[in-house]
């Protein structure tokens, strides 16, 4: 290996280390890891099962709690991605990232190790969210085997594409106002109008439009997919998987593409956060 690569990488592991130090290590973020899976599969999972009833994925009946649970961890990714690309935004404000850049670790280490430490929270909610639904409701999800490793691994690409896009857009908003705008008008629409809580056949048709541009649907497609393998007939919907392969995985290019040119001017003077772009 290269010296460059060997420095990159060292950096790297440096900045995962100061993730590691100033965000990650909290056992409020671990009750948090907890509660939520919890809260959702003890108390929404049996009220919206009574409401919703069986629902028919990939020509097969399943019950809406194993329907949920896919989206449950797709929704994680989606907030722990939220949670790494937000205190971008923060430390740009209040000064903290410049003393950041007063390390000897290379810019683009320190983006690495933000995205890095939102897929790593994703990974280990969903995780837990798992062995949490097949304790308390074991129909909902199969034994552990090679789909529960697929559904982590696809729910960590979900939260690499949330956390570098709203990293990418913590680089180029300046105003506190607009932020807050940009944030509220995202965070809402995007999870109501995904198939995370809701069957998108059963959306009103224009409704059903919308979501099929949102990328969390496109995830929890991909991840139902995975758990329900088994039950749900493989030979259906195998285009919509293909479909929802190609959107996810352009929605974590969109991401890459939109981190790494954020911080160049006007934005926000010479950010020089692209991993590849020496300095």
């Amino acid at each position: 290996m290269s010296s460059a690569g060997l420095g990159a990488g060292r950096d790297l592991l440096a900045a995962l280390y100061l993730e590691w130090q100033v965000r990650l290590k909290s056992w409020r973020l671990a009750l948090q890891w907890v509660a939520g899976p919890l809260w959702t599969l003890v108390l929404f999972a049996p009220v919206m099962t009574r409401a919703v009833g069986g629902v028919t994925w990939r020509g097969a009946e399943v019950s809406y709690a194993a329907y949920l649970v896919p989206g449950l961890l797709v929704m994680n990714a989606f907030f722990a991605g939220q949670a790494a690309g937000f205190p971008l935004w923060i430390d740009r404000k209040t000064g903290e990232l410049e003393v950041h850049f007063g390390l000897p670790v290379h810019r683009g280490a320190l983006l690495g190790a933000r995205a890095l430490g939102g897929v790593a929270s994703a990974v280990v909610q969903a995780a837990l969210a798992l062995v949490l639904a097949r304790l308390i409701i074991p129909e909902a999800v199969p034994a552990p085997d090679w789909r529960w490793a697929a559904a982590v691994g696809l729910t960590a690409l979900t939260a690499a594409g949330v956390a570098l896009f709203y990293l990418g857009l913590c680089c180029r908003i300046e105003n506190q106002e607009t932020f807050n705008v940009v944030i509220n008008l995202l965070n809402t629409p995007l999870i109501l109008t995904s198939s995370i809580y809701y069957p998108v056949g059963r959306m009103p048709g224009w409704l059903q439009a919308v979501s099929g541009v949102n990328p969390l649907t496109h995830g929890a497609a991909l991840v139902r997919t995975v758990l329900t393998a088994g039950r749900a007939s493989p030979a259906a919907g195998v285009g919509e998987v293909g479909l929802s392969a190609l959107f996810l995985a352009l929605f974590v290019s969109l991401g890459w593409v939109e981190t790494g040119t954020g911080g160049r001017p006007p934005a926000w003077g010479a950010l020089g956060f692209w991993p590849w772009r020496p300095g």
